[in-house]
């Protein structure tokens, strides 16, 4: 199904239980230029994804927010881990949700990929880019989760991080 006619792409979907999905879907510029917004968008489906309702934004939505793309992942105590890029900062940002996406915690720096400002309109910091992002997180074994992500350095780079959910409760 569709899941929204504006412009969209880059959508991570996440199936939680019978019939119930949640997608993170990046916000772009559309061509008639009525989304001037860049971030994450919220959506979620309650009849195994034959419709979508839209729930709102997941990462700053700001003309240089660039928070995005994203991956969504259910950890095995049933919380919903979703990662991103945070282009606007030059790091890989994490949120949790306890109720299966219906609020999230704050977003939070868990690597920090570019020291300083990022947001400018040309892409770069100096010399060094911001181009990064594209995580995905699996959770293995012990309950450590591993997140493999990419950044321009200024040729790219594949990185892994191995790190644990941080309790907020």
């Amino acid at each position: 199904s569709i899941l929204s006619n504006d412009h969209r792409g880059e959508t991570a979907i996440l199936r939680l239980e019978d019939k119930r999905w949640l997608a993170a879907s990046r916000v772009e510029r559309g061509l008639d230029g009525k989304l001037p917004l860049l971030g994450l968008e919220l959506f979620i489906s309650e009849a195994e994804g034959k419709n979508w309702t839209a729930k709102g934004s997941l990462t700053s939505n700001t003309e240089s927010g660039a928070q995005h793309p994203g991956h969504l992942l259910r950890l095995k105590d049933g919380r919903v881990l979703l990662t991103y890029g945070m282009r606007d900062i030059g790091a890989i940002g994490i949120r949790i949700s306890d109720d299966a996406g219906k609020t999230w915690q704050p977003g939070e720096v868990l690597l920090r990929l570019i020291e300083g400002d990022c947001a400018n309109s040309a892409g770069r910091l100096g010399d060094r880019s911001f181009d990064l992002g594209y995580p995905s997180t699996v959770q293995v074994a012990a309950g450590s989760l591993v997140t493999a992500y990419y950044h321009s350095t200024p040729s790219y780079h594949m990185g892994v991080v191995r790190w644990r959910v941080p309790d907020f409760n």
